[in-house]
């Protein structure tokens, strides 16, 4: 009988962990959600750490055709291999690179994507607006 409880116990605190775990991770993805629309519709946002936290270095808003091949060179000691979070709320693919003037591809993000941590961090120096990836 001892041995029953017991194992009900187990049970009944695992079964108990992994919705209270489970929402806990609901939550955090939620907030990381939350803190992308921090960027404003058909704008391309990147911040200087991961969760789209920190100082936002890029904050442009594209909405026309013709920004397709336009390079833009993240410049300066404040945004220049300081971006580790992303967030492409325009109709553009994003092609980024992590050298100036387009060299040195790094990836591509589609429209609406975002990236909460840059799978080579604080390496990006230059994107172009694109019509695919």
């Amino acid at each position: 009988m001892r041995r029953t409880v017991r194992g009900a116990i187990v049970t009944l605190t695992a079964a108990l962990a992994f919705p209270l775990g489970f929402a806990a991770q609901a939550q955090a993805q939620g907030q990381t959600a939350a803190a992308a629309a921090g960027c404003g519709a058909d704008f391309i946002c990147m911040w200087e750490d991961a969760n789209y936290t920190g100082s936002k270095y890029v904050d442009m808003y594209a909405t026309s055709p013709a920004n397709i091949g336009t390079l833009i060179d993240i410049d300066g000691w404040d945004g220049d291999n300081e971006i580790s979070s992303v967030s492409n709320r325009t109709r553009f693919h994003i092609l980024m690179y992590d050298n100036d003037n387009g060299t040195g591809f790094l990836g591509c993000l589609t429209p609406g994507q975002s990236i909460p941590s840059l799978w080579r961090n604080d390496e990006m120096e230059s994107f172009r607006f694109a019509s695919s990836c």
